[in-house]
């Protein structure tokens, strides 16, 4: 066999596969462990002062009994530390079922993972499409919009154009008509039609001509700038999280009539995860008074808002399209001549 042709390997025992999985020739074919130092001596001893396994010989030279060296039959000290062994096994069946109900609960989730996300992908990509669809609607009406303020400007540069070229015209006429009777016409010619050039000229130069067109160039104009429509859009769509909104709350601070208010909400959110959140306001008219979300962390939020008039105004405060409790909110707005003291 090749395994006899390596010197190192010359004490190993060679055996068939199917004769190791026999049960009864476990135990017979069990590798022999020899001492390093003393290659003819199996190793039967464990020195316990030194943690480590010796033979015969060597207790009675390096690991002699005593008081450094400790040597025991290594079946006696294993037979302890498989004692050992099993009162561990016994302790950890609890935790590994333990453990092994997690396992099933957390393949559960992961199971639920790829749906999960499958159908918060649609839902998103639906929304988006919805908004570009809208932003795109918008384009081409703004586009229109120029296409049909062009035709109209030039329609009116044009008609403005022809009365100009008209009032050339005539100017030109009665200019070379005049320029020949002065210079090819006779006498008798001259005071035959000089009264009539003459009035011509006359009524031409004395004419207040609209020679200037009202025309100006037209631009596209940002209602909303790119920079805030950036931060507006952070509070477009959002994901759902496990935030229970009946164990939030709000702090809604004092409020004067056209000056900047704050309400305060936090979401009791342990996971410091965002979640989707809005509010509105409206007037004691019933007109809606804007409101800004602006997240200060994780689970605390700012509703800032300006009240143009005084009176109570009612304040609502959701998340994940839920109420939060207490919500709507009534905020008693002051006059903004009222003083007003806050702290904190």
């Amino acid at each position: 066999l090749q395994h006899r042709k390596f010197p190192f390997l010359k004490d190993h025992e060679v055996t068939t596969e199917e004769t190791l999985k026999a049960e009864e020739g476990i135990g017979k074919f069990q590798r022999k462990r020899h001492c390093q130092k003393h290659k003819n001596h199996e190793l039967v001893f464990y020195c316990e002062n030194c943690n480590t396994l010796v033979c015969t010989a060597c207790t009675v030279v390096d690991h002699r009994p005593g008081k450094d060296h400790n040597p025991v039959e290594i079946s006696t000290v294993a037979q302890k530390k498989k004692e050992t062994l099993q009162g561990l096994l016994q302790e950890i069946d609890p935790r590994l079922q333990e453990t092994q109900v997690s396992v099933k609960e957390v393949e559960k989730k992961m199971a639920n993972l790829t749906s999960s996300k499958e159908a918060a992908t649609d839902e998103a990509t639906a929304y988006f499409h919805q908004l570009h669809d809208l932003l795109q609607r918008r384009e081409n009406e703004v586009l229109s919009e120029i296409d049909e303020q062009c035709r109209a400007d030039g329609k009116a540069l044009q008609t403005k154009k022809e009365a100009i070229e008209f009032e050339l015209a005539g100017l030109t006429s009665a200019q070379t008509f005049c320029q020949q009777a002065v210079e090819h016409g006779s006498d008798w010619h001259i005071l035959e039609v000089g009264d009539q050039v003459q009035t011509r000229l006359e009524t031409l130069l004395t004419k207040q001509l609209d020679l200037e067109s009202d025309w100006s160039e037209f631009q596209f104009v940002e209602e909303t700038t790119v920079g805030d429509f950036a931060k507006e859009i952070q509070s477009i769509g959002g994901l759902r999280t496990n935030v229970d909104p009946s164990k939030c709350k709000v702090i809604v601070k004092p409020a004067v009539q056209g000056f900047e208010c704050v309400a305060v909400l936090k979401t009791m959110n342990k996971d410091a995860r965002p979640c989707v959140t809005n509010s509105n306001m409206k007037d004691p008219s019933g007109n809606d008074v804007t409101t800004q979300l602006q997240m200060k962390s994780g689970d605390e939020w700012e509703i800032s808002y300006t009240p143009k008039v005084k009176g109570k105004h009612r304040l609502e405060v959701k998340i994940n399209s839920q109420h939060v409790a207490g919500s709507p909110f009534d905020v008693d707005v002051l006059d903004r001549d009222t003083p007003v003291l806050t702290i904190g």
